[in-house]
């Protein structure tokens, strides 16, 4: 199939009403854009915008929404339809914002950016599919979101050369179901959304620190593997059972988890480890307490266990290796 390629100047953007429809219309629409077409700028940015209540933006499958320049892409959507991004998207030297004022980003293509940010924003879901991914490099990677419908991760997330930021306010929470990757910065993880954090899969930090924060009412299910190479890792749960099914380990810093919420739990499957050098502080309020079925280690540094609240049961193993270990209940 013959590629189509529309090649042109936007340095300014697309402000007026009637280029925008027209580059809707023709680039894309899912009834224009064919498989193998490409939309590229060679200079300047690309800059699409749906105004329509009632309708979105659509890039295709098969398409690509391409800037071979210095420059930004940003597509936004004030429709309930969201932005559909089946096609995808790529920017080698500049920012890429999807938004959406009124609906879902739904990410079923590859989102390829490098020497810039990429940034997805939404007011009522962000769903990246498993045939979906984002790869950032010298950036930020940011997932900012409100409404009901949550932070769903079935396709990969890589970042490296900046911080990687998943932030929900939604009712329907996070939930990790691939692997986040970051290195060379911080992995930053908000939810107050009453579905809380899940991880099913692996979220890995290379170098740098790694927070994550829970308000939701459903507390913090780790049931996949959340690890931290190089840096501090902090957890406060505010709300709900901080449970662990799988793995949390972090070297060279400060393993943090604080538990303001039902309890914390360690499942039989479960570990919390700090490898190599750094201090562990476990605490906790919740009426439930502290269970460890699983392990607690810590390599090389003083582990403190604080239980305020519930009993503090320990049924397999607290190892600390080289290092003064507290536990006060």
């Amino acid at each position: 199939m013959t590629e189509n390629i529309y090649k042109t100047d936007i340095k300014t953007g697309l402000s007026s009403k009637e280029v925008n429809e027209r580059i809707s219309k023709n680039l894309v629409n899912t009834n224009n854009m064919k498989a193998g077409n490409t939309f590229a700028s060679d200079s300047g940015s690309i800059k699409i915008t749906s105004y329509s209540a009632k309708e979105g933006v659509n890039i295709a499958e098969g398409s690509t929404l391409k800037n071979f320049g210095k420059g930004d892409i940003e597509v936004t959507s004030h429709g309930e339809k969201g932005i559909l991004a089946n096609g995808d998207i790529k920017n080698p030297n500049g920012n890429v914002r999807l938004t959406t004022t009124n609906g879902t980003i739904y990410a079923n293509g590859k989102i390829v950016n490098a020497n810039g940010n990429t940034e997805l924003t939404s007011t009522n879901g962000i769903l990246l599919a498993s045939s979906g991914s984002i790869n950032n490099s010298n950036g930020n990677t940011t997932l900012k979101n409100k409404g009901t419908i949550g932070i769903d991760v079935k396709g990969t997330i890589e970042n490296s050369g900046g911080n990687l930021t998943l932030d929900n306010t939604a009712t329907d929470g996070i939930l990790v179901d691939n692997n986040v990757l970051n290195s060379n910065g911080d992995v930053i993880i908000n939810n107050t959304g009453a579905k809380g954090i899940v991880v099913n899969s692996q979220i890995k930090n290379n170098v740098g620190n790694l927070s994550m924060t829970n308000s939701g009412e459903a507390g913090i299910v780790i049931n996949g593997d959340v690890i931290n190479y190089d840096g501090n890792s902090t957890y406060l749960n505010e709300a709900g059972e901080f449970t662990v099914n799988g793995n949390i380990k972090n070297s060279n810093g400060l393993l943090k988890v604080t538990n303001n919420g039902t309890g914390i739990k360690i499942a039989s499957t479960g570990s919390v480890i700090n490898e190599k050098s750094g201090d562990l502080e476990m605490t906790n309020t919740g009426e439930n307490g502290i269970v460890i079925n699983g392990f607690s280690s810590n390599e090389n540094g003083d582990s403190t266990y604080l239980n305020e609240a519930g009993e503090f049961t320990v049924n397999k193993s607290i190892n600390n290796k080289d290092g003064n270990v507290k536990i006060t209940n």
